[in-house]
């Protein structure tokens, strides 16, 4: 590990465990919140993650880029998840295509997490998401 790294993990070592049981709750959060959604989620358990982000697949890979600028516009950053894929990287299309890789980069997004936000706030985010991931996959 280098010296960076551990000063990192030292500035938040006091924290960590908070932090983590705080983002497994918004993970149960999130679960429950997308459970009548289309979307796929990754994990269900949430005590077997950290939960930096909460990624999820969606349908259609149409979707995606449309429901990135949706969330946008809600001033909800979305990250793309798996993107690029690694069957894109150089060298690697010589040995093999990656047909599953290529289709968990079209689909995949991260959710955000955020470990101190308020309950009400979390409750409001995920509510405008849940309704652009219905609007984006009814439109597709």
């Amino acid at each position: 590990m280098s010296e960076a790294m551990a000063a990192i993990g030292l500035a938040v070592v006091e924290q960590f465990f908070e932090r983590v049981s705080r983002r497994r709750a918004m993970a149960g959060k999130w679960i429950a919140a997308l459970h009548d959604t289309p979307v796929r989620i990754f994990n269900e358990n949430v005590n077997c993650a950290p939960w930096q982000v909460f990624p999820v697949l969606l349908p259609e890979s149409e979707m995606v880029e449309d429901f990135v600028r949706e969330m946008s516009l809600e001033g909800i950053e979305i990250r793309r998840y798996y993107t690029p894929s690694l069957g894109e990287c150089r060298g690697m299309t010589h040995w093999e295509t990656c047909p599953n890789a290529k289709d968990l980069a079209g689909r995949a997004v991260a959710l955000p997490m955020r470990s101190w936000m308020p309950d009400a706030d979390q409750s409001d985010m995920m509510a405008r998401t849940v309704a652009v991931l219905r609007s984006v996959c009814e439109a597709v």
